[in-house]
């Protein structure tokens, strides 16, 4: 009786465990806050329409201007920030966030043209890097990681620094209005509100440095404006639903590229500028686009240079340790 009862038991662990290892893992609600120009809109669609889902995750996605500030509110479990703020971040509130791929990256799916870009008007007489030191430049944000960029390779490759030069902050939109105005010799323009890619097939402006292929020749990858960021708490406990999240941004994106002339076409619509999808549809292919890029290697490297060249200035305290940055 006492071998019935033993072998009962020993069935009945065997059930146990068996159901236990064959369950599933809970499905959870992530909410996401990422920027909400046209490559983000375009790159999330299949998600927010509900065209790709998940067993393990249901993504409530935002799409907002302030996605940084949201994100440091706490308030989001992912989202997208600077490399600079997430280091800053990082040095306010250790081991908050970590980083789990690239966001939006300088770079389309087809060929990468950049959108940090160094802009003149034509006919200004300002052809080169070296014409741009007696002049007033605009930059949309003196702590961000494209001022840092440009400042950083115009003091290696050319001896100037910030001090060396007439600089002015302005939003991204002011700058291309004053230089096409005349009111402004040189603007630093980057993604936000599509500015740099405007003013790239704009015809009476010239790019005189594009600083996505500079930071590329120096780094070996394409520069990251963005990260991808998740609570390091959360992904510790729901590492296969983040997994599948990020699996499902990913095939969200390639969705896009697939479907780019749609999607271009309905964003147009969607934003007030019917019949202007081309436009959208080369900032795609040819400027940007999410990435999703491991943080690995050479991206590893590309990111931890521009918080590098932020430290430089002096808008870091101090380099942070990658291994407590990066999900790998």
């Amino acid at each position: 009786m006492r071998k019935i009862i033993l072998v009962m038991m020993s069935l009945l662990m065997l059930l146990t465990c068996a159901s236990a290892c064959g369950k599933k893992a809970d499905k959870v609600k992530i909410d996401i806050v990422v920027a909400p120009g046209s490559s983000s809109w375009i790159s999330t669609y299949a998600i927010r329409e509900g065209i790709l889902t998940s067993d393990l995750c249901d993504l409530e996605i935002t799409l907002s201007p302030n996605f940084g500030n949201l994100m440091m509110s706490g308030n989001y479990t992912m989202g997208a920030m600077q490399c600079a703020a997430f280091a800053l971040e990082e040095e306010t509130n250790p081991g908050t966030y970590m980083a789990l791929s690239t966001f939006i990256a300088g770079q389309g799916s087809e060929e990468a043209r950049g959108v940090c870009l160094l802009c003149t008007r034509k006919d200004s007489g300002i052809n080169k890097v070296e014409d741009i030191y007696d002049k007033v430049i605009g930059v949309s944000d003196l702590k961000g990681s494209t001022t840092s960029i440009f400042l950083g390779l115009l003091k290696k490759y050319y001896g100037k620094s910030e001090a060396d030069l007439n600089i002015i902050d302005q939003q991204s939109t002011v700058l291309l209005e004053l230089l096409r105005a005349g009111e402004l010799d040189v603007a630093l323009l980057d993604g936000s509100n599509t500015v740099a890619q405007q003013a790239y097939y704009d015809p009476n402006l010239q790019v005189i440095w594009n600083l996505d292929e500079a930071f590329y020749k120096e780094y070996g990858v394409y520069h990251a404006p963005t990260l991808l960021l998740v609570k390091t708490d959360f992904y510790k406990n729901n590492k296969k639903q983040v997994e599948a999240a990020l699996k499902l941004l990913r095939d969200s994106r390639d969705y896009a590229n697939e479907n780019i002339n749609e999607l271009a076409e309905k964003f147009a619509v969607a934003f007030g500028q019917p019949g202007n999808a081309q436009f959208f549809i080369d900032i795609q292919k040819y400027h940007s686009q999410a990435g999703y890029d491991t943080i690995k290697g050479k991206v590893e490297d590309g990111v931890m240079a521009i918080i590098q060249l932020g430290v430089d200035r002096g808008i870091v305290s101090k380099m942070p340790d990658p291994d407590k940055l990066f999900i790998r």
